[in-house]
Order: C-alpha cells, then structure tokens, then sequence
C-alpha cells in the first residue's frame, strides 16, 4: 500500500496566526491554489490514486476535493484535527498570554500538555484514535494507493507513531507546510517513509508554513 498524506491547503485563519482545531475556517485563494496544483503535479506525473480520504472539516474536505477534481472523497472522523476546546478561533498571542505555561507546553512539551485549562484534547487521546485509523487503512486498503487529507497536528502524530517516537520527542519530528505531500509505504507489516513534507511542485510565493511556536 502507498500512503499519501496531505496537509489541507491555506486557511483564513492559518494566515491570521489562529488555532482551528475542530472550528473549520474557509481555504483562501492561495490554499484552493495550492490543492488545485497538487492535483495537477499528481495527474502530470501519472500517480494513480485509487481511494482519495479525507478529514470530515471542512478545509481538508475542500481541499480533497480540488485535488481529486471529484466529489468522491472518503471521509474518516479519526483524521480530524486535536481539538483545542476554547483555545479554537483564537489569536496565537491572546492564547499565550492568557496560559503561559500550557501554551509553550503545547508547542514545546507535548507529553507535559494538560488541556482541562481549554477542555481540549490530549496527545494520548490523538494517539489512540491515530493508531485506530492506521490500523483501519492498513487493513482495509490493502496494495491500493490512497490519498488522505488531513491537518498539521494529526499529520505530525501519524508520523511520530511510524517513526514509533514517544510524546518527549513529538515537536523534534517534521512540520508540515499546506498542501505538502508525504510518501509512507506499507508492505508485509511495516510502514517505510520514501518522503515527507515535500512542496516542490508548488511556486515559492505559494509556499506557506506551519507556524510553531518556540519562545517560552
């Protein structure tokens, strides 16, 4: 099985430095562009995607859809993105400076996390129902290539439990830039990563970042 793994494209509240979490916020212009050229570089290059699953938000869904150039998307719930409770829609800066310590524990620390302060969600948690979806592709799509659409936060998880790395080594791994594109192999029981995060076939002013936040 091919696994492709996408992040969904640029949102209004990606650019405005906002966490979504389980609150959708509208593609731009930019992020409909962006999914609309990977699916022209996945057409252009003969990849062929048997099954295209995606996140039930609406950003990962849209997204799908523009790069599958069809309204058959697959939707999994388990590929939605952590909820963050009353942190969602908020500025990046207010969330910080209202809690400090969880915040930088959120983005530094993420076995330390505690998300009772915003009735969120935790890392164990999205541990559990990202394995539980792994577990369903593998069996399920069995020597078919998919495609699935997903979010910063979800993505970095499935990561880390491929690369079977513990919650203290969580923000060591990848960051995943809007619309790039990974490449995880799965044969005889055994997950392969071939590439992650790659962007090259999108122009550089339509390259957009996750946004991690360091300062304590």
């Amino acid at each position: 099985m091919k696994l492709f793994i996408v992040r969904h494209g640029q949102t209004i509240w990606n650019k405005e430095h906002r966490l979504q979490g389980k609150y959708n916020s509208d593609l731009t212009e930019i992020g409909r562009e962006q999914a609309i050229i990977l699916g022209e570089h996945l057409r252009k290059n003969n990849i062929q995607i048997d099954h295209f699953i995606s996140s039930p938000l609406g950003r990962a869904f849209e997204t799908a859809k523009l790069i599958a150039n069809t309204d058959e998307i697959i939707i999994r719930d388990n590929l939605a993105e952590m909820a963050f409770g009353k942190w969602e829609g908020k500025d990046l800066d207010e969330i910080k400076e209202e809690a400090p310590e969880e915040f930088y524990n959120f983005f530094n620390e993420a076995h330390k996390y505690d998300p009772s302060i915003n009735e969120g969600e935790n890392f164990t948690s999205l541990e559990a129902r990202v394995r539980d979806e792994l577990k369903h592709l593998t069996s399920t799509y069995q020597n078919k290539n998919i495609l699935i659409v997903s979010h910063g936060i979800t993505i970095k998880m499935i990561f880390s439990i491929i690369k079977n790395q513990s919650l203290e080594q969580f923000w060591k791994s990848d960051i995943f830039q809007n619309t790039s594109l990974s490449l995880v192999n799965f044969n005889k029981d055994k997950f392969s990563v071939e590439y992650i995060s790659d962007t090259s076939f999108l122009p550089k002013d339509l390259t957009t970042s996750f946004n991690k936040v360091v300062e304590k």
